[in-house]
């Protein structure tokens, strides 16, 4: 099955679709300037286009996030109902969501396998013992803001921004402040690893846009 008829199928938002494209973009172009020990491309590219799939569970969909739908802000309502269809299905848990599509789509066991410990994993866990497709696969997802890829500093930025004032965040700063040190250092582990600096993955040298041009006709 096409990734375009996955993506139908389960009727993601274009906000979402262009999420899986930007983190797979990222992590092919890791993956093909890579220096390290062999990597298996097309297990880091198909888990990279599905890592997210249920992830509508978890949207909110009051007005002040509507922006994030793009340019669907006025079917709130479809959203609505089609974000309780798939709770119903699936639950409310965006990673069991995730998990519960993949598996509808009998994916093989291996790919499975990476996508069940990538979205259900610690990320401790990931970058400490995790295999390279995986930490590869954790760190596009982290470079990709909602409006496209940016630096890692840049990201931090973004999230503080919209979770800092969150009372159900608060008690969690400190924990989470430790998550995103991780993530530098999974960064600078990556890159020592790469024949291009980290910098060169960014949404305006074009690198990234050959990458989401031939996506879409991926099959799965």
């Amino acid at each position: 099955m096409k990734i375009t008829e996955i993506y139908r199928k389960y009727k993601l938002p274009v906000n979402l679709i262009e999420h899986h494209y930007r983190v797979a973009g990222v992590a092919l172009f890791i993956a093909d300037h890579w220096s390290g020990v062999k990597l298996d491309r097309n297990l880091v590219k198909t888990v990279a286009l599905l890592h997210d799939l249920g992830n509508l569970v978890k949207y909110d969909l009051r007005p002040r996030f509507a922006h994030l739908l793009n340019n669907e802000e006025n079917n709130i309502d479809y959203w609505i109902r089609l974000q309780r269809e798939m709770i119903r299905k699936y639950g409310p848990n965006d990673y069991e969501a995730t998990l519960g599509i993949a598996r509808d789509l009998k994916l093989k066991p291996k790919t499975l396998k990476t996508l069940e410990d990538l979205v259900k994993g610690d990320s401790k866990e990931i970058i400490n013992f995790g295999s390279w497709e995986i930490k590869i696969l954790l760190y596009a997802d982290v470079r990709v803001s909602p409006y496209g890829v940016v630096s890692l500093p840049e990201r931090v930025n973004e999230w503080l921004g919209r979770y800092k004032d969150r009372e159900d965040w608060r008690d969690k700063m400190s924990e989470i402040e430790g998550y995103w040190q991780l993530c530098f250092g999974l960064e600078n582990e990556i890159g020592r690893n790469l024949s291009v600096p980290v910098t060169a993955i960014t949404n305006t040298n074009n690198l990234i846009g050959k990458y989401l041009e031939n996506l879409p006709a991926e099959n799965i």
